[in-house]
């Protein structure tokens, strides 16, 4: 998976945080990616 790009204030559904403690897999709108686990 890709880094997922999102503005501040935006909203984000994170669905996995147990695979990579650095990374999480998350979802904005439509768009699913990885974001830093320290955002």
């Amino acid at each position: 998976a890709d880094e997922l790009s999102f503005e501040e204030g935006q909203l984000l559904y994170v669905s996995d945080n147990d695979t990579d403690p650095n990374w999480w897999k998350a979802k904005c709108g439509e768009k699913e990616g990885l974001i830093p686990s320290n955002y």
